[in-house]
């Protein structure tokens, strides 16, 4: 049976990758503000942006990894699957936050009208 801390630990690992998520989902959505305001729709992303989202994507996939890997040394114990599952939430979250960052990278050629 697993440990609590080894778990803990697989669920920190998840959580400061979900935390970087939505560090890049605020520079992107920044983005799209600057974007509106200046009328320009060339404005570039910032690289901050791209290194939130690959970090936080990489760590909640890595937290997966760790987990499904005590899951299969544990055998099923409880605290393991719970890992696994708080860690598939946390890594389909940080991969669409990074998918939706590179939609709103890309530029837009009609922004304002009139």
């Amino acid at each position: 049976m697993v440990g609590w801390r080894p778990a803990a630990k697989t669920g920190a690992i998840a959580m400061v990758g979900v935390v970087l998520a939505v560090l890049a989902t605020g520079v992107s959505q920044d983005l799209v503000t600057r974007r509106q305001k200046a009328c320009d729709g060339t404005l570039p992303m910032p690289v901050s942006g791209f290194w939130y989202g690959w970090s936080g994507a990489g760590l909640a996939v890595a937290a997966l990894v760790v987990a499904v890997v005590q899951l299969w040394c544990y055998k099923r114990s409880g605290l393991s699957l719970a890992a696994v599952v708080f860690t598939v939430l946390a890594s389909g979250f940080a991969v669409f936050v990074l998918y939706t960052l590179f939609q709103d990278a890309a530029p837009v050629r009609s922004v304002c009208f009139g």
